[in-house]
């Protein structure tokens, strides 16, 4: 289903959300799992701007509190209420579309921009053989095209199935000792 701009903008402009919350690992669609605690850590008021090109910014960036050994690398968007709205990794950009290959394991994106290496994660429906929120590392990199592996230098993720799915690129931080996180320039959009 295709919405118009102005309905995708409604739609967003509705979200009354309230703060932002940090999670270790994927937080499940609920954004119930593995949100930081400890320390001076807490969920964080957030204001974000009328939506605009199917897209609302984050009016101004938030400071978080960081426990010592915490890894940050998933942000959820809560309501007042505290329920969520939506999960995103961090430290990537947009998500893309991906067609897998199981005959070869291969991932085709477009203009994907990953380096051997990179860790990303896939949304939505990915074929079998991949899971949605796992981090996966960038391996065989040509052109519009790659495979993933589960451990940095790892063999290929063995893909059983034909699909499409959306990969993104996550970049998780560890803190070793207590630190801050600041969340800048986030967006949520509808594509």
């Amino acid at each position: 289903m295709m919405f118009t701009d102005t309905a995708a903008h409604t739609m967003l402009d509705a979200l009354d959300i309230a703060y932002a919350a940090l999670h270790a690992a994927y937080p499940g669609a609920d954004g119930a799992d593995a949100e930081l605690s400890g320390g001076n850590y807490a969920r964080r008021p957030v204001a974000l701007q009328a939506a605009s090109a199917r897209a609302r910014t984050l009016s101004a960036p938030v400071t978080f509190e960081v426990p010592s050994g915490a890894t940050v690398a998933w942000l959820s968007w809560r309501k007042a209420d505290g329920s969520c709205v939506a999960v995103t990794p961090l430290g990537g950009e947009a998500p893309r579309a991906a067609i897998t290959d199981p005959a070869t394991d291969i991932v085709t994106c477009e203009n994907h921009g990953f380096a051997d290496g990179y860790t990303v994660v896939f949304s939505g429906e990915p074929p079998a053989g991949l899971q949605t929120g796992v981090i996966y590392h960038v391996r065989d990199v040509a052109g519009d095209t790659f495979r993933v592996a589960a451990a940095a230098g790892g063999a290929a993720v063995d893909i059983t199935a034909d699909g499409v799915a959306r990969v993104t690129r996550i970049v998780p931080e560890i803190y070793n000792n207590a630190g801050t996180y600041q969340l800048t320039g986030a967006v949520l959009a509808l594509e």
